[in-house]
């Protein structure tokens, strides 16, 4: 029995010591698979603690001088939150630099050819554009061709691809929609997944505002 639950361990530790390298290269790499990898580490960690505990004396749950891991899992945790630190406050720069008022991070999911889905991207909402920046290429979409903003559910992506109709609207998910086209043309759609419906919410109002804020100034001057 013991000999089958020797194997169970080592291919825990082996998917466990995989996983810790693929969270760390996701996060570095940006490429949006970060949460996951990371709950499929703790749950190989877990499976393997257990397991080996209870081969080698029962259960017994050890402090932490008594098991290393628990000590490399510290640092890797600690690792990983000063590189999201630093990968923050580059994004945090490049908004000071632009002149953006506000800027997120999300996982593009549709509407830029260039970009593939589910990448990990920066959107930059300043006065007169929003500035999508994947891998420090830089997409420009000028205010004035943007017709709507609003944060809509998966179902609502699923239905009608996500253009904002009434009934699309009415309804708050974690997916920004950004709806562009200059007049008497298509309509066109820029699709994000922003993670949370906070996100999503707060990056449709940053737009919806300098949507406003636009449609009441014109060469300066503020329109009453």
């Amino acid at each position: 029995m013991f000999s089958i639950l020797y194997v169970f361990l080592g291919l825990f530790s082996f998917f466990f010591l995989l996983f810790i390298f693929k969270t760390l290269l996701s996060l570095i790499q940006w490429n949006g698979r970060f949460k996951q990898n990371l709950l499929i580490t703790a749950i190989l960690f877990a499976a393997a603690f257990v397991l080996s505990r209870f081969i080698e004396d029962g259960l017994r749950i050890p402090i932490v001088d008594d098991f290393p891991i628990v000590k490399g899992l510290f640092i890797i945790a600690l690792a990983i939150w000063l590189i999201k630190t630093y990968v923050n406050n580059k994004r945090l720069g490049k908004q000071y630099r632009m002149g953006a008022h506000s800027s997120f991070s999300c996982l593009h999911k549709y509407g830029i050819p260039q970009i593939p889905q589910t990448a990990m991207t920066a959107i930059y909402v300043t006065p007169d554009k929003v500035v999508i920046d994947w891998k420090n290429k830089y997409f420009e979409l000028p205010l004035y061709k943007i017709t709507g903003a609003a944060a809509v559910t998966q179902s609502i992506l699923s239905n009608n691809y996500g253009y904002l109709t009434p009934e699309a609207t009415k309804r708050i998910g974690r997916y920004l929609s950004i709806q562009y086209g200059l007049p008497g043309e298509p309509a066109k759609l820029l699709i994000f997944d922003m993670s949370t419906v906070f996100k999503a919410k707060a990056a449709a109002a940053a737009v919806t505002y300098h949507l406003q804020e636009s449609a009441q100034s014109t060469n300066g001057t503020i329109q009453l």
